[in-house]
């Protein structure tokens, strides 16, 4: 099935690093917002500068689904200028192997670097 966030979803991420002697554990508190129109106008108010936005999207969705970033991405800029913000795309592993698809990709990728 195809399982979509509902409000937002707060958690928590503790990252223990395994190779450095007396290094001190990260928790990285996770906001993961739906991403449904109806829960738009909510998202403003979690948004802060102090973050890293991970912008999602289904790769196979196609240059639609690069068009569809904008909102996310201008939202972002707005409520919270200068933050780092990562685009990652899901579902590579569905486009197969081989040099189509790596063109493909890249074509997406040059498509994000142009728009944002």
């Amino acid at each position: 099935g195809n399982l979509s966030t509902v409000g937002v979803d707060v958690g928590k991420w503790v990252y223990k690093p395994k190779f450095r002697f007396r290094a001190q554990a990260v928790t990285f508190s996770t906001w993961d917002f739906g991403g449904q129109q109806v829960y738009y106008a909510t998202h403003q108010c979690f948004m802060a500068r102090r973050s890293l936005y991970l912008v999602i999207y289904n790769i196979n969705d196609g240059f639609a689904g690069i068009d569809g970033l904008r909102t996310w991405l201008l939202n972002i800029q707005a409520r919270a200028p200068g933050s780092p913000v990562l685009v990652v795309a899901t579902f590579a592993d569905l486009l197969g192997k081989g040099q189509q698809s790596e063109q493909l990709i890249k074509q997406y990728r040059d498509r994000i670097r142009e728009r944002y």
